[in-house]
């Protein structure tokens, strides 16, 4: 290999470098080397020994494919997929503050925790290695693996949070998120994810942010195992799409209508906020799935619209008709804290961590 073609490496030793937070004469230290050559090694000059790079990828946690990463694009894919780490499904949106990424790892280890002491499952009930085509077709093809997988297929479902727990996903509902709906955390060691929901959304806009982030989360990890860039795929608007789809399937959507026997023309404010209701969605989401499935005519859906923005521009975006559904809470959590807190051996342990709930006020909120 020719000096020239080995920037890329150093590049990739230096962000790594910089990631784990060590001083160039730090890792130096760390792999026996001195400063110097450890300086020429990440600008490219000198080409690394076997040993070398053995001890850069044991220092630097990543496995010895990361340091061969030809782009950056493709750094973050191996060093995402070779982590030990949950990583952060950040695709097409704005990475966390420092101070939320913070909290969150910390609640992240306090779940990890749990689980061990309680001895729980890691992994989750359904897989995530779930090919999909990048069109709308395709995303709803995956829609219905993933409803297949959770036992459900087409059927109306009260509670997704209890569904998802069930299941063994992590969710984490709190009011710590602030400005932010939701987050989500893929674990590829365990093949599970862990959810953040933002608990002071009404329950329309939680059980929306649910189904989002499981849909960033199949969007992320088939992004992860792709060989390819896909720059005109919009991420944010793929997975809104899946939430859609997941929460309103078109075939129960189709057989709730032509139940009732509503036409395209029948279709009026009241009525439409009373069905609604039957799938846990806002007024907005129902009106818009109802419109791409053609059961309703142009006139009652401008109509409606109309009416819908009014309501939510004059009352802060609750809901019209009320929230008929309110989210079970933290509930696998809080059932491994309880449990947690039985075992003898770890009640220093379970007294922290049931301390930290507090704080973010994951508990009684």
């Amino acid at each position: 290999m020719k000096n020239s073609d080995l920037k890329f490496m150093g590049r990739n030793i230096r962000i790594l470098r910089r990631r784990s937070g060590y001083t160039l004469s730090e890792l130096a230290g760390k792999i026996g080397m001195q400063e110097g050559p450890l300086g020429r090694l990440e600008r490219g000059l000198n080409a690394p020994s076997a040993k070398a790079i053995y001890n850069l990828s044991q220092f630097l946690g990543v496995s010895t494919d990361t340091l061969f990463a030809e782009t950056p694009i493709e750094l973050q894919k191996q060093h995402d997929l070779n982590s030990s780490r949950p990583c952060l499904t950040q695709l097409g949106r704005q990475p966390l503050t420092p101070k939320m990424e913070e909290s969150a790892n910390k609640l992240i280890d306090s779940y990890f925790a749990l689980e061990e002491i309680c001895n729980a499952r890691k992994h989750a009930g359904i897989p995530f290695q779930l090919f999909f085509y990048k069109e709308e077709a395709g995303i709803e093809d995956l829609v219905e693996s993933v409803r297949k997988f959770l036992n459900i297929n087409d059927g109306i479902v009260f509670n997704y949070f209890e569904l998802f727990e069930s299941f063994g996903f992590r969710i984490i509902s709190a009011p710590f998120l602030k400005e932010l709906s939701s987050f989500s955390y893929f674990d590829a060691p365990n093949q599970n994810a862990f959810f953040f929901v933002n608990s002071t959304l009404n329950p329309e806009r939680q059980l929306f942010s649910l189904a989002f982030e499981l849909g960033m989360i199949y969007m992320w990890e088939q992004y992860m195992s792709s060989n390819q860039e896909d720059t005109d795929f919009d991420v944010i608007k793929a997975a809104r799409k899946f939430a859609a789809f997941f929460l309103m399937p078109r075939e129960t959507i189709k057989r709730t209508v032509k139940q009732l026997g509503i036409s395209p023309s029948e279709w009026t404010y009241e009525l439409l906020i009373r069905i609604k209701h039957r799938f846990g969605v806002s007024a907005e989401s129902f009106l818009y799935r109802l419109n791409e499935l053609d059961l309703i005519d142009k006139m009652p859906f401008t109509k409606i619209k109309k009416e819908i923005l009014d309501f939510y521009d004059q009352n802060k975006f609750k809901e019209p008709g009320s929230s008929k559904r309110t989210p079970n809470h933290n509930g696998r959590l809080l059932d491994l804290l309880q449990l947690a807190q039985a075992h003898e051996g770890s009640v220093a342990e379970t007294k922290e961590i049931t301390q930290l709930f507090n704080k973010y006020r994951i508990i009684g909120h």
